[in-house]
This record gives structure tokens, sequence and C-alpha cells, in this order.
């Protein structure tokens, strides 16, 4: 049997897990592509926290400030202004919403305070570790309230790789009534990272070749604002097919000898009336400012939501008596 020049060559299981959770290019998000993202799922949930990576941590989670919901596609970016970035569009049409008293659009503009950290799903370990984007008082300040002891004040270091240990809660309701009930949260016993050494080291290597601020993904002035005025396109995948051109329809087919058609008598336009001389020129309309489509939310992006300017949806929400995802 004559022998086979190709040899095919086995990729781990992790690249095919990393390809698969990949995101596309459809929505911008605060967290670069490449990155897995956690999220609670309803009902009981187990994860482990791991340590921080990067320079100065003085707490395993990272502070961010995230503005959900942004443009008519529902897109989400980091706070410039509250990251320490410069100019931020949403802040100033926030403050320029306050100085008008629009109250409402006002709060829909405030950026959302999130921890992110690195966890291991106990439900899905082989998913390997992933960013979690904690709401701050209703999931990490209960961590931190559970981890220590009311009493004696002694604090279980959770994070620890070798000596912390999981974290039971659970997710109940949805949007604003989404609650993470304290007192079901528990701490449970204490254990490694991980019962194999090999993918505990690989995990923390892999946190540590990438910590939590370098996963972050900033846009720019400009196009923060072009989003949020509804004037950037969605980003498309690669592979999309063009739309089909539409056919262009037949002419009508002209009539040979077609009846000419009678006239109406054309009535004589009647004399404008003299203006006074005083009068002053009746001023040009000012251009409209577009409002920015902005809905409430902490959620990640959602589908299209409907038209209408920002007050308008806000007033329709009240109404119907829907509401935006969970708030913390």
């Amino acid at each position: 049997m004559a022998e086979r020049k190709f040899q095919y060559r086995s990729r781990p299981k992790e690249d095919w897990s990393e390809r698969a959770n990949m995101r596309g290019g459809q929505f911008d998000s605060y967290i670069k592509p490449s990155f897995k993202m956690y999220k609670a799922k309803d009902g009981k949930n187990v994860i482990r926290i791991m340590p921080p990576t990067w320079k100065g941590a003085r707490h395993y989670g990272y502070d961010i400030h995230v503005n959900y919901q942004i443009g008519p596609d529902n897109q989400s970016y980091l706070s410039l202004s509250k990251m320490g970035q410069g100019r931020d569009p949403i802040a100033e049409a926030r403050q320029q919403a306050e100085r008008e008293g629009d109250e409402a659009l006002a709060k829909a503009l405030r950026p959302t305070h999130r921890i992110l950290m690195w966890v291991i799903d106990r439900l899905e370990e082989d998913e390997g570790p992933q960013l979690y984007a904690a709401p701050f008082s209703k999931v990490d300040k209960a961590f931190i309230d559970l981890a220590r002891d009311p009493e004696t004040g002694e604090i279980v270091e959770v994070d620890n790789p070798e000596e912390g240990c999981d974290i039971r809660f659970y997710k109940t309701g949805s949007n604003l009534a989404t609650d993470y009930p304290a007192a079901k949260m528990r701490l449970l016993e204490t254990s490694p990272l991980s019962d194999d050494q090999k993918k505990q080291d690989k995990w923390l290597e892999y946190i540590t070749e990438n910590p939590i601020p370098d996963c972050l993904q900033f846009y720019s002035y400009d196009h923060i604002s072009k989003v949020f005025g509804g004037g950037a396109p969605a980003a498309k995948e690669e592979d999309d097919e063009p739309a089909p051109r539409d056919r262009k329809r037949p002419e009508p087919e002209e009539d040979p000898d077609p009846e000419p058609t009678p006239r109406a008598r054309r009535q004589p336009e009647p004399e404008p009336e003299p203006e006074p001389e005083d009068a002053d020129p009746e001023p040009e309309p000012a251009p409209r400012r577009a409002r920015p489509r902005v809905a409430e939310s902490d959620e990640e992006p959602t589908p299209k939501s409907g038209g209408g300017s920002i007050r308008d949806r806000i007033r329709r929400r009240h109404q119907t008596g829907s509401q935006p995802a969970e708030e913390d």
C-alpha cells in the first residue's frame, strides 16, 4: 500500500472551543471578540473566581462602566469619561439632557457599573476561563459580604487557586425583576482551582497572559458618536452575500393611437397682496437635531428595538409596562 503524502495534524480541543465561542463582527462590544464571556444562567450557578493578574490589583475584579443599548442596533461601549479615556459623546448627551430637564433620557444614558473577573464555570468546566461582568451591588458586593465574617472580620480568599472555594448562587426573574438572592448564596468547601495540576497551570497561565485591562476594547469618540446618532451601519459578516438587485420593471406599451384628452381651462392666478414695508422677512426654520436612539439597559446587545426618538420609546415603554434589562 502506497504511503500517503498528506499528514493530518490534530488541534487541541481548546482551539476548537475558542473558535466556537468567538463573537463575530455584527455588534460592537466592550470586550475583544477572542475572549469568552460568562453569563449567569437562570436558576443555579456555580463558579470559581480566579485571581487578578494585572499590576497593582486590589481586588479580583476590575471596575468597568458600560453604556448598553446604544444606537439602533443596541451596541455596548465602555464609558470613555468614566474609564479615563477623554471626551465622551454619551456623557455629553447625558449632561445636555440634564440641563433640559429630561430625566428619563439622562437616566437611560447613565453608564452601568460592572465588576469584570475571570471565572471558571463549574457546570461547564471545559469552557476554561471566561470573563464575567458581574453586577456591582447585587453580585460582587454580595460575594464580598459572603467571604467576610461579620464578627471576626476574617476573610476567605475565594480567588486563591490553592485554598479558595467555589461560590454557588441563583439567578431569578428577568429584566428589572432580575435578582440574585443573597440568602441563597453559599461558599462551598475549600478546594484547589482544579484537581488536575496541568489544567490548573494552563488556566493560570492563560489569565496571566491576558490580564483583564488588556481584554477591554475602546472605540473612538467619532465612532461612538456616529452609532449614537444612528449614522453608522451595523458591521456585516465577511461571508454575507450582497442583496440581489431588483429587476428592472418593463415599461408599459404605448398606445399606437391614443385619444387626445381635453385640457382643463387654466384659471388666472390671483395677484399677491402687497406686503407692508415694515414687515420682517419670515425666518427659515432651523434644522432639527435628531435624538439618539438609546434604551436604558445593562444587558448584552439584543435584537433591534422599535424606531422613533428616545422620548417616544421611553414613553411607550412606560405605557405598556415593559422594562429594560436588569439594573443593579
